[in-house]
């Protein structure tokens, strides 16, 4: 991720849960807000009651987090990202989980192409 830092503070979060534009999708929920940097911060949350015990949540989060890699080329800088998973994550291949990705970027208007 060469122009992506983590998103680690919870109030960030929150406020994007808040103020952030929605974007639905079958294995994960996406929310954008602007941020006013030079960089993007990615978040990624994937909750126990949805997706079950420690190895499926790890599992969704490597396959957001190499989907969310393959779309970050394109992606314009200056923006905030949560990714929340929902339960059928673990269970698909990170290039459905990349072209849904980059669909919601697409409909969001982020891609540098669009």
């Amino acid at each position: 991720m060469k122009k992506t830092v983590s998103l680690c503070d919870n109030r960030r979060f929150l406020i994007l849960y808040r103020k952030g534009r929605k974007t639905a999708a079958s294995s994960f929920v996406l929310y954008i807000k602007p941020n006013g940097l030079s960089v993007n911060r990615l978040g990624i949350t994937v909750g126990k009651k949805a997706v079950g015990n420690a190895v499926k949540r790890n599992r969704a989060k490597r396959v957001i987090r190499e989907a969310y890699r393959l779309c970050e080329p394109h992606i314009k800088t200056g923006y905030d990202f949560v990714i929340a998973s929902r339960g059928k994550t673990p269970y698909m291949k990170s290039f459905f989980v990349r072209d849904e990705l980059s669909a919601a970027f697409e409909k969001e208007k982020i891609f540098l192409n669009s």
